[in-house]
């Protein structure tokens, strides 16, 4: 199972204390109990958001969104924290008033649709979000993100010069979160009745340039600045993998 969360820097610590505390504590701290003693952990990886998609169609404004966490986890586990040490959650909650607030959490259905890599070892990547909109309006959205938007979307990544990597990711459902560590900041273990997210988009370049290429040509604007699922939130982010415990190819 995939499981993509989404957080921000608490308010009354502010974004410079928060990077310096999850760069230099928080982050080393989780991945080495992730890889010690997360037996149902397969893959972690961190994504700093540092551009935002403008209305241009460049990545140029300062980013809403902070941190992106990818892991890949077991299939069977009990609970929406199941992945994590029980004897650890209580450090990690309280750590988190110290740089982490208001967090999703989506489990997701990973499809790659295109794959040109061919021995490349580092890349330019971008995260593409859609809402899920309103209960009457869920599946009609969804039906044109799986029929319409992926479809095109591959085509363009298929033929873009320095276009190497685009994954899918489906919503399937959100974790509930708790304000017992502060707003969003830790989780309960259940589920949200309806996730608030439709899906999100991995994209991966050579580099930043051929990146910006594709996603702000005419096509790239129409189909993720003027999108039918509304107002697209992209980024480009800096990835670190944290743990890869999946054994060589």
């Amino acid at each position: 199972m995939k499981r993509i969360s989404r957080f921000f820097p608490p308010a009354a610590v502010g974004r410079a204390a928060a990077e310096r505390h999850y760069t230099n504590v928080h982050s080393p701290f989780a991945r080495r109990l992730l890889r010690d003693h997360g037996e149902r952990v397969v893959t972690y990886a961190t994504n700093r958001a540092d551009l935002q998609y403008s209305l241009s169609g460049r990545f140029e404004e300062e980013p809403t969104a902070w941190r992106f966490v990818l892991l890949e986890v077991d299939d069977d586990l009990p609970d929406a924290t199941g992945y994590l040490p029980e004897w650890v959650q209580p450090l990690l909650w309280t750590d988190h008033a110290k740089c982490i607030e208001r967090m999703d959490a989506w489990e997701v259905d990973a499809q790659t649709v295109v794959d040109r890599r061919c021995g490349q070892t580092t890349s330019a990547k971008y995260l593409f979000l859609y809402g899920a909109g309103s209960p009457v309006e869920a599946e009609a959205r969804r039906s044109h993100y799986l029929a319409e938007h992926v479809p095109q979307l591959a085509e363009l990544m298929s033929t873009a010069f320095g276009a190497r990597l685009y994954t899918s990711n489906v919503v399937l459902r959100e974790a509930e979160t708790s304000d017992d560590f502060g707003p969003g900041a830790s989780y309960t273990g259940t589920y949200r009745a309806t996730p608030g997210l439709l899906a999100i988009d991995e994209l991966h370049f050579d580099n930043a340039e051929w990146g910006a290429d594709l996603l702000g040509s005419a096509a790239g604007i129409a189909l993720l600045r003027d999108s039918v699922l509304g107002r697209v939130e992209g980024y480009q982010v800096h990835e670190v993998i944290g743990v890869d415990k999946r054994e060589p190819q």
